[in-house]
């Protein structure tokens, strides 16, 4: 069983310690995870105008006609297109790479380089794109059986960014395999670990996202760093030592040496 109190406050010490670039990774992991979001808002309508003779139903029919909505369709599905485009080839990659940097922020603080946002372009990138595009289209599916087995394998696979954040070039099966065996049996214990920043949602809700902007996001992102690296450790049965024990540089932060 994971020590929630632990985990949040060892976040809080490596956010604390490094303040301003948490906060910026934090905004683009929080990018990264809403660029899945297809285009919303977009309200097609008419002003009703009087021609004369012409009849309401005359100007519905000019401006339904099928062109017009066959134009009005292919325009939504490029945009949508370019969307899914955007968020496989660069946001979910810019995630990776902020999951990086957290994992590197728990060990170093403020001396963490922000270059590691970038970590996945320049590391294997195309097996980071397959393996991520690939963990989300089977959530996707599991989805499509009910919500249930969907959360479930959202649970199963959730290490996979951060797997790949420290060993990039791991075959997709294998990152997957992997993450599904470091959650075996603790697929629960995250999932109360999250019900606990319901206080600080809300609190992020009421500030209109200030406080989610400039605390509870990069706060919640330092400790899903921790929560990561503390399950891994355990699986792989190796000491773990909490950000502040020893000061930093203790080499248990993790950047490919377990899965070598």
């Amino acid at each position: 069983m994971i020590n929630r109190r632990k985990i949040k406050q060892a976040g809080r010490t490596a956010f604390l310690s490094s303040f301003w670039k948490c906060v910026a990774a934090a905004l683009i992991l929080g990018l990264a995870i809403g660029g899945n979001n297809g285009p919303s808002g977009t309200n097609f309508g008419y002003n009703e105008v009087n021609y004369g003779s012409q009849s309401a139903s005359g100007n519905l029919s000019a401006v339904f006609s099928p062109a017009i909505l066959l134009s009005l369709l292919l325009g939504f599905l490029i945009v949508l297109l370019i969307g899914v485009l955007i968020s496989i080839f660069l946001l979910q990659p810019l995630g990776a790479g902020a999951k990086r940097f957290f994992l590197l922020n728990r060990e170093h603080g403020r001396d963490t380089n922000f270059g590691e946002l970038l970590y996945a372009f320049n590391n294997s990138y195309l097996n980071i794109v397959k393996t991520l595009f690939l963990q989300n289209l089977l959530i996707g599916l599991w989805s499509l059986l009910f919500v249930i087995p969907g959360i479930v394998k959202s649970y199963s696979y959730r290490m996979v960014p951060y797997i790949l954040a420290e060993k990039p070039d791991l075959n997709w099966r294998d990152a997957l395999s992997y993450s599904q065996e470091m959650m075996d049996g603790r697929k629960w214990d995250c999932f109360v670990y999250d019900l606990s920043y319901i206080g600080w949602f809300i609190v992020s809700a009421l500030t209109l996202g200030i406080a989610g902007l400039f605390y509870v996001d990069p706060y919640k992102a330092c400790s899903d760093a921790e929560l990561y690296t503390v399950i891994r450790d355990a699986h792989f049965n190796r000491p773990h030592i909490y950000p502040g024990e020893n000061q930093y540089g203790t080499g248990n932060n993790g950047t490919g040496g377990i899965w070598q």
